[in-house]
């Protein structure tokens, strides 16, 4: 079973990934399974190296990265539907 949820609010630490200080905030909007990681993650600030995650996001402020390098800020209450 996944840890987060999609619209779960997240902080960075240090092990999300090469890239990505630690202390960024964002919301989880998917999930991969990738060389890069396990989740996608949209951040409230545009990243140097951010991009928009095969258009889940706007172009600068997503990226993919390990779930164990997150931590949880609020959790999504609210039911999300993808259509």
């Amino acid at each position: 079973m996944k840890k987060f949820k999609i619209g779960d609010r997240v902080i960075t630490t240090k092990d999300f990934d090469k890239e990505t200080p630690a202390g960024l905030k964002g919301t989880v909007i998917g999930f991969e399974n990738t060389q890069y990681g396990d989740i996608t993650v949209k951040f409230d600030e545009k990243l140097q190296n951010g991009h928009s995650c095969f258009l889940k996001c706007k172009s600068g402020y997503g990226r993919w990265g390990h779930s164990d390098g997150l931590e949880f800020l609020q959790k999504c209450t609210q039911k999300i539907v993808i259509t």
